[in-house]
């Protein structure tokens, strides 16, 4: 996955040099309802870290900013356990607005 996604970064690089990316981290799956996506889902997030540093591109830890987990799941995610509510989503876009305000301001 990491290979495809440094190939997608360096084209969109190509294509909008001047455009700046920011990375997000993939939020909460519940594993017990979409275990391959939640597997993919924790892998991303082990590599996050990594590709954002190669690139020098800031990330928003959405994952841990959405506070979203499995113990709050059932609130959060409709029943495919992939998917959220519109709680779920309402959360998702206030955190991403703030945290591009905040990189924005730096």
């Amino acid at each position: 996955i990491s290979g495809s996604t440094c190939k997608l970064l360096e084209w969109l690089e190509e294509q909008a040099p001047n455009v700046q990316i920011v990375m997000l981290t993939p939020t909460y799956a519940d594993a017990t309802k979409a275990f391959h996506n939640a597997t993919q889902m924790d892998n991303q997030c082990l590599y996050m870290p990594k590709i954002t540093e190669r690139y020098h591109y800031p990330v928003i830890d959405i994952r841990n900013l959405h506070g979203v987990n499995k113990h709050n799941s059932e609130r959060f995610l409709a029943s495919d356990g992939l998917h959220g509510t519109k709680e779920f989503y309402s959360r998702l876009g206030f955190i991403i607005a703030n945290q591009l305000k905040a990189i924005s301001n730096k």
